[in-house]
Parts: structure tokens; sequence; C-alpha cells
């Protein structure tokens, strides 16, 4: 169970890197959106709401958007949640169209993003 644990973590922060260069190319000042989407991974205020929601406290503030840090631990509670068993291409597709995201042909496209991008860094780790 352990070494199933630590291949999901990897897996988990490998597509959370991609995404991260496909919305900022690694910029966790980077704004977006028309100021809307905020830090490395690109955040909306709404998520921030939304996994402190799913906390049932006020963990994460706005400007935690700005830290990379932070910013990965948001997206690790948000796909657990709304993708418990799910994979890169659900977390990718769900980070990208919300909630139901893995559902709308219209991540499609995202993903493919994100999924070349994971194989390119693999590439050359």
């Amino acid at each position: 169970m352990a070494i199933f644990w630590l291949n999901s973590e990897i897996r988990m922060a490998e597509t959370f890197r991609a995404i991260c260069v496909i919305e900022s190319h690694g910029h966790a000042d980077a704004v977006g959106d028309k100021g809307a989407a905020v830090g490395i991974a690109q955040i909306h205020k709404i998520l921030v709401d939304d996994v402190n929601r799913i906390q049932s406290r006020k963990h994460f503030f706005y400007i935690d958007r700005l830290s990379p840090k932070e910013s990965y631990e948001m997206f690790r509670i948000y796909v657990n949640h709304y993708a418990p068993n799910g994979g890169p291409e659900q977390w990718a597709r769900i980070w990208n169209g919300g909630p139901r995201g893995a559902e709308k042909s219209s991540t499609l496209r995202y993903w493919e993003k994100v999924h070349v991008e994971m194989l390119r860094h693999k590439k050359y780790d």
C-alpha cells in the first residue's frame, strides 16, 4: 500500500509541475485571466474558497496563490476531493474545467498540453 501511495504522490507532483509550466511557465508571481488567475498554477479566488469549504475551515487565503507550496497543497486537496481515484488526466482536466472538468470535452485539449509537458520532462530527467 505504501508503494501505491508514493507512486500516486509522485504522479500528482509531476502533474502539478506540468500544469505550472502550462499555466505560468513556472512563474510564481504570474497574473492572468484579466487579473483573476494568480500564481504558478493560475488559481482563481473561487478555488481557494472551494478548498476551504472542502477542508471545513479557512486554512488558505487568496495571497497563498502566490506560494508554490500552498498552491500545490490546494491542488492536492481539490483534485483528491473531486477525483479520489483519479490520475493525471482527471486531475488536469478538473484543474482546468472545475469539479466536473474530467467529463467535459472542452478540457481534452488542456490535458493534451499537460500530457505532452509531462512526457517532455520525463525525457530529460
